[in-house]
Parts: C-alpha cells; sequence; structure tokens
C-alpha cells in the first residue's frame, strides 16, 4: 500500500502539471464505521467532520473529464450511550479522489464516480463514562499498534453536484472496502462509510 500510495502521488504531480484547470474546497462529513459486530449500531451515530483541499480537473472530451483530488478529510464515528457518555473517534485521513466526472450536456448538473486511496495521519478518541455517578473523560491519541488499526485505506466515491460559473456545489458518499481492522484474533470488520457536502471554486 505504501508504494501505491507513493505511485499515486507521482502521478498527481504530472498530472497537476496537465490539469487544465485546478480548484480548492471545502465541506463537511458525516462519518461513521460500517460493522458486522452483534450490537454495533445500537449505539451508533454520525461524527461531524470536515472535508477541503485541492481539485484538479481535465477534459477528455466535452461533458466528461477527469479529476484528482488531494484533500484532508475527518472520518470514524460517534457512540452515545445513557447519562450523556460517549465515545467519539475522530481520524484525520489525506484522501487522493480519482474520479469521472460526466456534465448533463449543458445543464449545471454533473456526476462523478470513482476510487479514492486514504491514508491516516493521525487521530483521536474522546470518551466520557460515568460510574456511581463520577464522569470521567479522556482524549487520547490514537496508538495504531495498540488500537490495531490500519492506516490505508481504499474505497469509492459517487456523487453528484451543480456547478455555476467557477463556484460549484457537491454531494458524494465514499464507501470504505478495505477492512480497517489488523487484529488477527478480532473476526468482525470495519470500513469506513461517509457522506460528505463541499463547496468549491474552480479557476
Amino acid at each position: 500500500m505504501k508504494k501505491l500510495f507513493l505511485i499515486l502521488s507521482v502521478f498527481l504531480i504530472v498530472y497537476s502539471a496537465t490539469a487544465q484547470k485546478i480548484g480548492l474546497k471545502i465541506g463537511l462529513n458525516m462519518a461513521t464505521i460500517k460493522s458486522d459486530q452483534p450490537n454495533f449500531d445500537e449505539y451508533k451515530k454520525s461524527l461531524i467532520g470536515v472535508n477541503g483541499g485541492l481539485v484538479l480537473e481535465k477534459k477528455v472530451v466535452p461533458y466528461l473529464s477527469l479529476q484528482g483530488e488531494v484533500l484532508f478529510s475527518q472520518k470514524g464515528f460517534y457512540s452515545k450511550e445513557d447519562e450523556g457518555n460517549y465515545e467519539k473517534t475522530i481520524v484525520n485521513y489525506l484522501e487522493v479522489p480519482l474520479s469521472v466526472k460526466i456534465k448533463v450536456g449543458p445543464t449545471p448538473l454533473f456526476f462523478l464516480a470513482g476510487p479514492y486511496f486514504g491514508y491516516a495521519m493521525n487521530g483521536k478518541i474522546k470518551s466520557k463514562q460515568t460510574v456511581l455517578g463520577v464522569s470521567t473523560e479522556s482524549d487520547d491519541d490514537i496508538n495504531w499498534d495498540t488500537y490495531k488499526m490500519k492506516r490505508f485505506d481504499l474505497g469509492i466515491n459517487a456523487g453528484l453536484g451543480m456547478k455555476f460559473g467557477p463556484i460549484f456545489i457537491e454531494g458524494r458518499y465514499g464507501l470504505g472496502l478495505t477492512d480497517l481492522n489488523d487484529d488477527s484474533n478480532e473476526s468482525y470488520y470495519y470500513k469506513n462509510s461517509v457522506f460528505g457536502v463541499s463547496v468549491g471554486v474552480i479557476f
């Protein structure tokens, strides 16, 4: 995976040199984790995070272009229990989506879809637990070996948006294909699931 990420980085450098349009975007994520662990979804809620970064677009034929991005994207999940207890797992990814973008004729509407590649740069686990009326809060950095989580993530994105002049708005769903569980003693899978909205400008 490290070699793949290096290849993607080189590709984007070359791609950016030939890109016809360059832009910026920023937005919000509503992230969670999909798992087959029993009762995992009982207290699970969406984690609100941010996304944003660089957009590179190259037209192939009229109404069809290739789009590469280099993004900061927050993912994870939020679990809320009784008595105000909670646990938030927040993971900050460097993400590289590569998409085919199709414009719907002369309208402002467009669709896009393609794979994404992510690397977890860092993260935190925040929690609150109440025992016998006494609440304790913690804020710990994720240790990838201790928590047995994989840093690399591979998935697919699909979304739609509208572009008005240089300004665009977009909604996108990303489904992780990589099992983030790196514990050989646990059989359950954990995969990223993120819905994001963003606004941007293409120069």
